[in-house]
């Protein structure tokens, strides 16, 4: 009888070719036809009432093969019904999926549902025949029982019965429904799929040509012209780099995570004219050679690249390779039990979540605070955002207009050049995301791919438009597209805000500090009244509260602007000298810092203390009016609510200002954010940022049983997503990132070189041509300052 059932998978597909096309006769597109798996939601108008004939003979002589029944029984789930569901929401596994893998038919999956946030609870050993649609027909449950009639095991026979019953009972309380067999995401070339495929064929023959026909035979002519000098070799040649300032002012992935700001604390006198904003490598080629060919394979040299990525900085801010790498791996803690929570569960979540769980401990409370690692990148992306336009936009005396007129007639190049630097590594990213990364697996959880990729489909222009955060408005930020790219959204508003505070600064810097505090105090003020009026929570198991708080204020610009804002201010109050003349690190100094890092160790622990003394609530529960959630009253809640984010900007912030342009010896904090093991990795970090969910989502949507949660294996899977974020994020950096940089400067660069002259560019213009990925060949300060002598 089993053999009978295992040889008939030919007829379930054809059932299901079947109900597809009568899904398109009802008038659905493909794309409704795609997410006609589903059995909740907006396909349920479509789906037929009645189980099929087929699968209601198949079922009777299913119930007649006593080993058949008795295998199938044995591997389904066996959940416990509504009441443990009911009483323990966050911590019910619903009995778990039974042993998949002993099942030799066919298994079908309860819970599943076109919405991100669908719970899967329980299997089913099934026969083939029978498709989701027919398990979730009406009278599905009668075809069961009339079965069981004439079971050959009438024990066996009640056993699957009520399996069946319980299950139904659920589907229909949490408005889910079934998926069946292995759910594998059906291809969709036309159109972008063709266009990732062709734009990474073409990005592997520029690789090829310039790793292997151009770069041996340029090495010899461009090494005397080379001025990026490797880690450990002379310095003398870095200072004419160091006088270029080839830094970026792009955003946090790509100004925040990668950039290596290497002249930001430069010593330039007044009276050392200013370099060509151009590197030298590619200078020489463009000077060299009448050729557009030779010049653009060579942008796309991974072996040159790869020497860019591995060059010298300069140590003034060598302590932002720290902050960078650790916030992102924190992030990543924080978004792989996040994830693994929200797709196939845990079949132990009482160890996990609240009351007793992981998560209300304290090591769990410092997994839960990751989100304050986004703050730290706003603090640092404002405060590399000041410095670099400070610089780089500097007014020319015969420039009369006032910072308005001089703010609004930039933006369009400051946008372009921004926009030019992200798009490349960011559109890829999102290619892969939703072409390729769809059919890298299959299983019993992979389905959920297609709630992940519908926001895509239906406003996934919002991405490129970087608007990501408000359109479409009044939805949760994991149902967005590529949703963890909302940071980029928000780091694109609140740079044009900051843009203008420089050119404010500039006019005046008075003024520019007191209008910088003044914004500040707004962001600060809304979401207090927000938090207070609107009722927010930011503690993540307060169900409806944390739900409104993440609709609302989680990737607002209104509120993150605190974060961003205190980095610009901390880039206002630093000397625009060099940073080797201040003072030395005293006992005062030392007070501070330890005050800033106590108060930043309350805010990320202090949850701990009543926030999760009681059971998870669920999203339409309210931890006041519901025996859910924090202990804590409403007015505990909104001073947490309000402040937690104020109090650890204010300490990141003020971190900054005391160990940047001081050696890193001068506290144990800034020596360990000053290893130089964390250089590459922080210039690595924009690409690790973008790919990190996507092989989360790639590995553990691909599982065919819930997770079993382990401290130990919880590290373990850390340290693995972390290792292969990486490596996918070198590849991408040196294939995708640094050549379209270096595209970029030739684009802007030849037109000056057919000139035969050195071009006064626009200062617009001249952030974008130094708006490169990655540049690291330049002086310490102290080596500027003696004029690149090689004696600092």
């Amino acid at each position: 009888g089993i053999l009978q059932y295992c040889c008939l998978e030919r007829a379930q597909k054809r059932i299901t070719k079947k109900r597809m096309t009568t899904l398109k006769d009802h008038g659905d597109d493909e794309v409704a036809a795609l997410y006609a798996w589903s059995t909740s939601g907006e396909s349920s108008e479509v789906l037929s009432n009645a189980t099929s004939t087929l699968c209601s003979t198949h079922l009777s002589l299913f119930f007649q093969d006593k080993v058949a029944l008795s295998i199938a029984t044995e591997a389904s789930s066996h959940p416990t019904g509504l009441t443990a569901l009911y009483y323990q929401p966050w911590s019910w596994a619903g009995g778990g999926l039974g042993n998949i893998a002993e099942c030799p038919i066919q298994n079908c999956i309860a819970g599943a549902g076109i919405r991100r946030d669908s719970l899967t609870f329980a299997s089913l050993c099934v026969v083939p025949q029978c498709t989701a649609h027919d398990l979730a027909a009406d009278d599905f449950l009668e075809v069961v029982q009339r079965g069981n009639i004439g079971a050959a095991d009438p024990i066996l026979g009640r056993e699957y019965t009520h399996i069946v019953e319980r299950i139904a009972e659920l589907n229909d309380f949490l408005g889910t429904g079934w998926i069946c067999g292995d759910f594998v995401v059906p291809w969709t070339m036309w159109p972008f799929g063709y266009l990732f495929f062709v734009l990474a064929g073409l990005l592997l023959v520029g690789a090829a040509f310039g790793s292997f026909f151009y770069h041996s035979s340029s090495s010899m002519s461009t090494a005397h012209a080379t001025t990026i000098t490797r880690i450990g070799r002379s310095e003398e040649p870095k200072a004419r780099d160091r006088e270029s300032g080839l830094e970026d002012s792009r955003p946090f992935l790509s100004e925040v995570l990668n950039e290596e700001q290497n002249d930001t604390f430069s010593c330039q006198d007044e009276k050392q004219p200013e370099s060509p904003l151009v590197p030298h490598r590619v200078d020489t080629a463009l000077k060299n050679s009448n050729d557009w060919g030779t010049p653009f394979f060579r942008a796309f040299d991974f072996f040159a690249n790869y020497e860019d990525l591995t060059l010298q900085k300069s140590k003034d801010t060598v302590i932002l390779d720290g902050l960078r790498v650790g916030s992102l791996c924190w992030i990543i803690v924080g978004h792989l039990i996040a994830i693994t929570g929200s797709v196939a569960g845990f079949s132990n979540p009482k160890e996990v979540y609240p009351p007793s769980g992981f998560l209300a401990d304290l090591p769990g409370q410092l997994v839960i605070s990751s989100r304050f690692a986004v703050d730290t990148f706003l603090i640092i992306s404002g405060f590399l955002t000041f410095l670099v336009l400070n610089r780089k936009l500097k007014r020319q005396n015969h420039d009369q207009r006032r910072a308005l007129h001089r703010w609004i007639s930039s933006l369009p190049g400051l946008l372009l050049a921004r926009v030019v630097r992200i798009l490349p590594l960011y559109g890829m990213c999102l290619l892969f995301y939703t072409q390729v990364a769809p059919h890298l697996g299959g299983g019993p959880f992979w389905y959920e791919w297609l709630a992940l990729l519908r926001p895509c489909h239906d406003y996934g222009w919002t991405n490129l438009l970087f608007v990501n955060n408000f359109v479409p408005f009044g939805i949760p930020t994991t149902a967005t597209c590529f949703y963890h790219s909302w940071y980029l959204a928000v780091d694109m508003q609140l740079f044009l805000l900051s843009s203008g505070l420089v050119f404010w600064h500039q006019a005046n810097p008075l003024h520019g500090k007191r209008a910088t505090a003044a914004f500040w105090l707004i962001s600060l003020g809304v979401s207090s009244y927000l938090a207070a009026t609107r009722h927010w929570s930011v503690n993540t198991f307060d169900g409806a509260a944390v739900a409104r708080y993440d609709v609302e204020a989680y990737a607002k610009p209104h509120v993150r602007a605190q974060s961003y804002l205190t980095g610009v201010f901390v880039a206002m109050l630093l000397p625009d000298r060099t940073m080797r003349r201040r003072s030395a690190f005293t006992w005062k100094h030392r007070t501070v810092q330890h005050f800033c890092l106590a108060a930043m160790l309350v805010v990320t622990f202090l949850p701990c203390d009543g926030a999760y003394d009681k059971r998870a609530c669920q999203y339409q529960e309210w931890p006041l009016e519901n025996d859910c959630g924090s202990s804590w009253s409403q007015t505990q809640n909104w001073t947490y609510t309000s402040i937690s984010r104020t109090v650890w900007c204010v300490g990141i912030g003020t971190l900054l200002h005391l160990f940047l342009g001081r050696p890193a010896e001068s506290s144990a904090v800034s020596f360990i954010l000053s290893w130089k093991c964390w250089a590459p990795l922080s210039r690595l970090s924009f690409a690790a940022y973008l790919i990190h969910p996507i092989v989360i989502c790639v590995w553990k949507l691909g599982n065919n049983e819930k997770e079993v949660f382990r401290p130990i294996t919880f590290v373990m899977d850390i340290l693995a997503v972390c290792v292969v974020s990486y490596l996918s994020a070198l590849i991408a950096t040196l294939c995708i990132e640094i050549p379209f940089g270096n595209v970029w400067k030739l684009l802007l660069t030849r037109k000056s070189t057919k000139e035969h002259k050195q071009v006064d560019w626009q200062p617009l213009l001249r952030v974008a041509i130094e708006h490169r990925p990655i540049h690291y060949g330049t002086l310490s300060t102290a080596d500027n300052c003696n004029g690149g002598s090689g004696k600092g």
